[in-house]
C-alpha cells in the first residue's frame, strides 16, 4: 500500500527541485521531466512513464500509479472533484499543499493527489499503490 509519508516525501523531493534549491537526497540516478518548462527529477522506481504532446504531464503506468500534471487548463475539474471530501491543506517549506487520499473505484486501490503552485502554474502530483 502506498504510504501518506512516502507520497508527501516524494512531493517534497518534486518542490525541491522543482525550485532549484539543493536537496538532501542522492538523485544522482533520476531522470529529469519537463512538465509546462518546469524540470522535476522522477526517482528510478517511476522512470519509464510518458509525457504528452503538449508536455503538460508525465505518468508511469497511469496517472493512479503515478503522476505530475500541469493543471492550469483544467483545475476546476481537476481540483473541484474534491470537494466534498475531506483533504489537509499542509506547508512544505514555503508552499501551501493541498492533499487528498481516498480509495479509487477506478483504480481499485487508494490514490493520492497533492496540489501546489509553482512559478505561476499549479501542479498536481497523484500516486498510489496496486
Amino acid at each position: 500500500m502506498f504510504s501518506k509519508k512516502l507520497f508527501l516525501s516524494l512531493l517534497l523531493i518534486a518542490l525541491i527541485i522543482s525550485m532549484g534549491c539543493a536537496n538532501a537526497v542522492d538523485s544522482s540516478n533520476w531522470k529529469t521531466v519537463k512538465i509546462n518548462d518546469v524540470d522535476f527529477k522522477i526517482p528510478p522506481k517511476y522512470q519509464g512513464g510518458d509525457i504528452n504532446n503538449d508536455h503538460t504531464n508525465y505518468h508511469y503506468k497511469d496517472l493512479n500509479t503515478f503522476g505530475i500534471l500541469c493543471i492550469d487548463d483544467y483545475i476546476a475539474s481537476s481540483y473541484g472533484c474534491w470537494h466534498n471530501l475531506k483533504g489537509k491543506n499542509l506547508t512544505i517549506g514555503s508552499h501551501d499543499v493541498a492533499y487528498f487520499y481516498q480509495y479509487n473505484n477506478f483504480a481499485k486501490h487508494d490514490v493520492s493527489h497533492a496540489y501546489f503552485s509553482s512559478g505561476d502554474s499549479i501542479y498536481c502530483i497523484s500516486g498510489g499503490s496496486g
